[in-house]
Order: C-alpha cells, then structure tokens, then sequence
C-alpha cells in the first residue's frame, strides 16, 4: 500500500493493481534468469485440468495433452504469450488487457489474434484428434 496514494482512478483498481504486480514480475523475470517456464507452475501448482472420473489411460493422455499445450503456450513470444494468457487464461476482457498492458485495444486484438494463430500451428503438429 505504499503507492495507493499514486492511484489516480481513471481506471479500474483491478487493472492498476494487475499493472503494478505485472511489471514487479517483468522486473523480477529480467532480472532472474532461468525462470520456471509454464510446464513447470503448471505442475507445481497442482492446476492440472484433468478428468477425474476418466480411465487411468484417458488421464494420462488428457495430462500429455495439457503438456503440450503448455510447452505451445511456452515457445509464444513474451507478447503474445501475454495476451493469450491474460485473456484465455485469466479470463481478462480486451479493455482490461488493453490497461494492464497500457496498449491501445485494437494491438491487443491484433496480438490475440496471432497468438492464437502461431499456437494452433504449434500445435498442429503435436496434437491430433482421435476419431
């Protein structure tokens, strides 16, 4: 609560809070390196989205799967790993995005959109659907 005092409410006091924790991480992230790459949060974390009422096969292919997209999501570039994250991840609409990442909304889109293009062609090699 230090800098309280500098929100100046033009924006939401979610979006300048995620700014503030957002660029402490930027910071921390250049200044230390190697980081813990998604795989790995990801596994630490225990947020793993698998079926539990599966079958041991189906868990462990399922468990794979959200490997790989992890490791898709991985090789992104910091920008649209960002974005992709913020939006599909954490759930962030455009304009939060658009705060958060002090850009205007239309290269948040435009980032958003790419991502997910590189991310399906990454992909594209790794997965395939079962018929």
């Amino acid at each position: 609560f230090i800098k309280l005092d500098s929100f100046q409410q033009t924006s939401a006091f979610y979006t300048w809070l995620y700014r503030i924790a957002f660029n402490v991480a930027a910071s921390h992230r250049r200044r230390r390196k190697p980081t813990l790459s998604v795989e790995r949060t990801r596994e630490t974390s225990g947020e793993e989205p698998i079926d539990t009422e599966a079958g041991p096969r189906q868990r462990a292919e399922q468990q794979e799967r959200c490997q790989q997209v992890q490791r898709a999501i991985a090789e992104l570039s910091e920008e649209h790993r960002t974005v992709l994250v913020l939006r599909e991840i954490d759930g962030c609409c455009y304009d939060t995005i658009a705060e958060i990442l002090e850009l205007p909304i239309g290269t948040v889109r435009s980032r958003l959109h790419r991502a997910r293009l590189q991310l399906r062609e990454i992909l594209r090699e790794v997965l395939t659907v079962d018929d």
